[in-house]
């Protein structure tokens, strides 16, 4: 008991240090692995849409793996009901029991005790204690997704802050690093299965005009309405939504092409066109987007994108601009401007 005791502080002690969402996952689920040994653990992210809850298979462990990946595996229909029955009455549920193995949901709780996650382990039988066990564990692991989660936010709109954007582009930049000459069949099959990632600045028009006229409380109902109007299901969950500064926020989509990816961009503009502000009625955005593939660094990302953005303030407003599509027109030279002064009005 004393030895469990020991490895449960130090397992805890291991999945705290960390600040990033895949550390924290990886080294939570090694701590259980290491104390528990099991076939498969799988972490399961809560999201509410439109007041319905929908389950994303966020991180799986297994043993035999040194990795800890995002997961498109399917769920078979007892866990998916199981998950669904969490939300209305989340506790500790046994699936598939038999006399060597078992599968068990622990529910991880956030601060106000609505479920943010599922924990499911599937190995050998557990007895009441163990199962204790990882139910505390789970949810200090829950605790500590809260403090990362408020430390990521935005305090006005309740998006993803601009601190935290380096570190996503980054991550996507280090997916789509160039392959090397000798590449494998296997490492082209893998580039090809890679999904594609893009970067959208969107800036509201004339904000400036609704700060002078309206004040800077009522701007910032607008940032607000904005933000809730982007998190209302018109894009996907696992799309990334940032506060960039003042009237600037930034996108981070995956889709397999540009179209795609200018269809749901298209689709948010038209939203925010077409809503009725109180007071002001309607207002527009400009969106300019670019690929994530292989530039230097974020800098370069964001700068690519703020091309386009530009490019759209200047003719016209109220519009989607794709950075290399405007490139291949000769609307835009192939070099970044970053010490750039835009001389249009933008607001």
């Amino acid at each position: 008991m004393f030895e469990i005791s020991i490895k449960v502080v130090n397992g805890l002690a291991e999945t705290t240090r960390h600040h990033d969402r895949y550390l924290l996952d990886h080294a939570f689920l090694r701590s259980l692995v290491e104390l528990f040994p099991c076939s498969l653990l799988q972490l399961f992210s809560v999201q509410q849409r439109r007041d319905v809850a929908e389950f994303l298979l966020y991180s799986v462990l297994r043993p035999d793996s040194s990795l800890n990946v995002t997961s498109t595996e399917t769920v078979d229909d007892p866990l998916a009901q199981a998950l669904v029955q969490q939300v209305e009455q989340p506790r500790i549920v046994i699936l598939d029991a038999d006399d060597l193995s078992q599968r068990v949901l622990f529910p991880i709780l956030d601060r106000s005790n609505e479920l943010q996650a599922v924990l499911v382990y599937t190995g050998s039988r557990l007895d009441a204690m163990p199962q204790q066990v990882i139910q505390g564990m789970s949810q200090v692991y829950g605790n500590f997704l809260n403090i990362i989660d408020k430390a990521q936010r935005d305090k006005l709109t309740g998006l993803y802050n601009r601190e935290t954007l380096d570190d996503e582009i980054t991550a996507i930049l280090s997916q789509q690093k160039a392959l090397p000459i000798n590449a494998t069949e296997d490492d082209l099959r893998r580039r090809s299965e890679t999904a594609c990632y893009w970067c959208a600045l969107l800036d509201i028009d004339f904000f400036k005009a609704i700060n002078d006229n309206y004040g800077h409380v009522y701007g910032d109902e607008v940032l607000i309405l904005v933000a809730r109007l982007m998190t209302s299901g018109i894009l996907r969950e696992v799309d990334r939504i940032f506060r960039y500064g003042g009237e600037e926020f930034v996108l981070l989509l995956s889709a397999p092409e540009a179209s795609d990816a200018q269809q749901a961009l298209e689709r948010l503009r038209t939203q925010v066109a077409t809503y009725d502000f109180p007071q002001i009625n309607h207002i527009t955005v400009t969106i300019g987007f670019v690929q994530i593939d292989q530039q230097p660094s974020p800098a370069d990302v964001i700068s690519e994108a703020d091309e386009a953005l530009y490019h759209g303030k200047q003719h016209g407003r109220d519009q989607v601009c794709y950075y290399r599509q405007l490139l291949e027109a000769g609307h835009l030279s192939d070099k970044h401007h970053f010490d750039k002064v835009h001389a249009a009005e933008f607001f």
